[in-house]
């Protein structure tokens, strides 16, 4: 019932359905949560949607002319998706050559000719191990959020121990070396 996962079942439509509509209604979030009640199975990732359950699921549907429309108006915003997507892969490449260019100064803004100098990070900057919150210290909502490591927070809390405008590099883990910037406490 996901799009993108293959299933052993195929609809062929019959009568007046047009199939790009069909596809966009059996896709939807909402047939899907519908459809999801008559599963059977007990292990979320194996439950199965039987061919004649299925085939017994209600549906409303539009004339056939409207389900057209509907059909066409939805294809175009999928393509407009795929462009704008294609579009965000396109302006992703480009900032990381960028980012190569300018950050080993292989390109020059033209600001100063100056001769870029060599550094190591600990004369810049310290590293401070955080401290881990508990799980059961953590709250839902907060005024500041935990990072214990990871890429999203792990809750909230009402007391802050990192100031803003920091960077954090998780240490361990399947995310090890995920780097962040922190613009809040």
């Amino acid at each position: 019932l996901r799009r993108g996962v293959v299933s052993p079942i195929y609809g062929i439509f019959h009568g007046e359905q047009d199939s790009v509509f069909m596809g966009y209604l059996l896709h939807n979030q909402r047939f899907i949560d519908y459809a999801k009640v008559y599963t059977e199975g007990t292990v979320e990732k194996l439950k199965t949607l039987k061919a004649d359950t299925f085939l017994k699921l209600k549906i409303t549907l539009p004339s056939l002319s409207e389900q057209k429309k509907i059909a066409e108006i939805l294809s175009e915003q999928d393509k407009l998706i795929v462009l704008a997507e294609k579009l965000m892969e396109e302006k992703k490449l480009q900032l990381k050559a960028l980012m190569q260019q300018l950050l080993i100064g292989e390109e020059r803004l033209g600001i100063s000719r100056e001769k870029w100098t060599t550094k190591t990070l600990g004369s810049i900057c310290k590293i401070v191990k955080g401290e881990q919150l508990n799980k059961n210290v953590l709250l839902s909502d907060g005024d500041y959020y935990v990072l214990n490591g990871g890429v999203n927070p792990s809750g909230y809390s009402e007391k802050w121990n990192t100031v803003e405008n920091t960077i954090s590099i998780s240490e361990g883990g399947s995310t090890c070396g995920f780097v962040t910037y922190n613009s809040e406490k």
